[in-house]
């Protein structure tokens, strides 16, 4: 009987503890914490997280998304509802942006960069191509602020920076008219070829002259009106930069050749800001029309604009000789012809499938009206007015069917596949000169 007694007195003395404070602590909830709620976290809410709101996720607002802020737009993390997502220029409205790239609200709603800078990682960071000058992204090469170095600046009588050196307006091509900087002389409508020569109006000031238009269409003061814009070969009345338009430069029909760009009406060597004009991007396959990738581009050597990209004398910069180990220059690198896949054939890298001077085997010419498809010798079997050679590596002359002729690139022409005559039926395309059905490797080879 006493060890029972006992025992019935720790019963009732465990049970009255527990309803008193539950776990020994001073407040008056069932659970082992300190706050007055029943859950077992450390704030004062009644859910089981540990923040400090009355939701259920693991933020500490008053909205039941996960982005921490206490709206409800439930944008995914990493973005910000804001009122101008990439510029108020984009017209979307209010919306979700992702502040870590969006260069009107970097790091944060409306916070814009400055001009030269874009946003990344959330902060406003300039342009690759420029130096960071505290205040201004800068072109050391160019700027007479900041020539050759951060806050060097040109003095006067020298206000022009070429390639980092300080320099008179008129060494840099330029104008000395007055004010703080030089005046370009060749695109400026108040100051054309001369300081004070203003054009008149409805003419454009381009290659530093005053010059007009070949149609009627009335155009922004900087523009002409030419049948061709851009060279696009189409007779479409249409205004342009001569300034800028390389297939106008410096006057309608004023074309600049494939390694050159328009800049100031005058054509210059390289692709400049905007690329030049039609060139093939595909080394002579037929790869599009662009500037090449690889960081080269084409530079004057010797007073000769040179495609440093694929000059094998010249291969990434002037005077750069490509070895016989590595003869190749692609991309403004030279390589061994196997890691191109290519035919050494005596220093001289070779697709014998393609190559005409190597068709079959190296040293294995064709002749020369033929070009080289598959291994083979091909040729054509019609008469063209003016030859075919603006059709590339792979135009021949066709018979048309009427006793004249049709140039074929017969690499890829359905009607002409392989050779002239061969033609693909319906639901096929030529492929490297063989007719595949159409979805089985399209695109070219």
């Amino acid at each position: 009987m006493k060890n029972l007694a006992w025992l019935s007195a720790v019963v009732v003395v465990g049970c009255a503890g527990e309803k008193k404070g539950g776990g020994g602590d001073a407040d008056t909830d069932i659970d082992t914490d300190v706050d007055t709620d029943i859950d077992i976290d450390a704030d004062s809410d009644s859910d089981s997280d540990s923040d400090s709101d009355s939701d259920s996720d693991s933020d500490a607002d008053a909205d039941a998304d996960t982005d921490g802020d206490t709206d409800t737009d439930e944008c995914p993390v990493g973005q910000r509802w804001c009122d101008d997502p990439w510029g108020p220029d984009d017209g979307a409205g209010a919306g979700c942006t992702d502040i870590f790239n969006d260069t009107y609200n970097c790091g944060g709603c409306d916070v814009a960069c400055s001009e030269g800078r874009w946003c990344e990682g959330g902060g406003c960071v300039c342009d690759p191509s420029l130096d960071d000058c505290g205040d201004s992204c800068s072109d050391l090469d160019e700027d007479p602020d900041n020539c050759g170095a951060c806050d060097t600046v040109c003095p006067a009588g020298s206000r022009a920076c070429l390639n980092g050196e300080c320099t008179s307006c008129e060494a840099a091509g330029m104008g000395d008219c007055g004010g703080d900087y030089c005046t370009d002389i060749n695109a400026d409508e108040n100051n054309c070829g001369a300081c004070d020569n203003v054009c008149a109006d409805g003419l454009a000031c381009s290659g530093g002259l005053c010059i007009g238009g070949e149609c009627d269409a009335v155009c922004d003061a900087t523009q002409i009106c030419c049948e061709e814009d851009w060279g696009k070969g189409d007779v479409v009345e249409a205004c342009t930069d001569p300034d800028t338009d390389w297939g106008n430069c410096g006057g309608c029909g004023v074309q600049c050749g494939s390694l050159f760009h328009c800049e100031s009406g005058l054509c210059e060597c390289g692709w400049g800001d905007g690329g030049g004009g039609v060139i093939d991007v595909g080394g002579g396959d037929g790869g599009g029309i662009g500037p090449r990738g690889g960081g080269c581009e084409p530079q004057e050597c010797g007073g000769v604009c040179i495609d440093t990209c694929y000059d094998n004398a010249n291969c990434g910069d002037c005077d750069v000789a490509c070895e016989a180990a590595t003869p190749e220059c692609m991309e403004g690198e030279c390589w061994a012809c196997d890691d191109l896949g290519l035919e050494d054939c005596g220093g001289d890298c070779a697709d014998t499938n393609w190559d005409a001077a190597h068709c079959g085997a190296c040293n294995d010419p064709c002749a020369a009206a033929e070009v080289c498809i598959a291994g083979v010798c091909e040729g054509g079997d019609g008469v063209c007015d003016g030859g075919c050679d603006e059709w590339g590596e792979w135009g021949v002359c066709c018979d048309d069917g009427a006793g004249g002729g049709v140039c074929a690139e017969l690499r890829w022409d359905w009607a002409n596949c392989g050779a002239c005559g061969v033609a693909c039926l319906d639901g096929e395309f030529c492929n490297d000169g063989v007719c595949l059905a159409c979805g089985f490797g399209e695109g070219g080879g």
